[in-house]
């Protein structure tokens, strides 16, 4: 019978979480939360990021609607600071918004596309070990 290949699990940072999980989340996956706003989502992201940053990781925070100074603001009602967090803010682009009027794609299509390709260009650029 072949040994299967078993991988130490990533701290997500939050301690009790980590012990339902038995040690954190497997490595290399795709994780999603969801929640109402005030629930906790952003927290939790930046608990992840921060035990990452304990673990000698590169950490990536992608932000669609919050400002880095609004991270900066919640990490410090926590007592905590961004160091070692890098903050990448992605908003609609002028280009996006002008080219709506010249395609037959649907501006939020472009938004997309334009989203994922900023998302791409940080990965490529700084190669984090945890992305948010």
């Amino acid at each position: 019978m072949a040994k299967r290949k078993t991988t130490k699990p990533i701290s997500t940072g939050i301690i009790g979480l980590d012990t339902i999980l038995r040690g954190g989340l497997p490595p290399s996956n795709l994780y999603m939360l969801q929640g109402a706003p005030g629930a906790g989502k952003t927290t939790a992201a930046l608990q992840f990021l921060k035990a990452g940053i304990d673990a000698g990781e590169k950490c990536i925070y992608v932000s669609l609607s919050q400002t880095a100074a609004e991270l900066e603001s919640i990490a410090s009602s926590h007592g905590w600071t961004l160091d070692g967090i890098r903050v990448e803010e992605l908003s609609a682009s002028d280009a996006v918004n002008g080219a709506a009027d010249q395609t037959i794609f649907q501006t939020a299509e472009l938004r997309l596309d334009e989203t994922r390709q900023a998302i791409e260009r940080a990965i490529e650029e700084h190669k984090p070990s945890r992305l948010v």
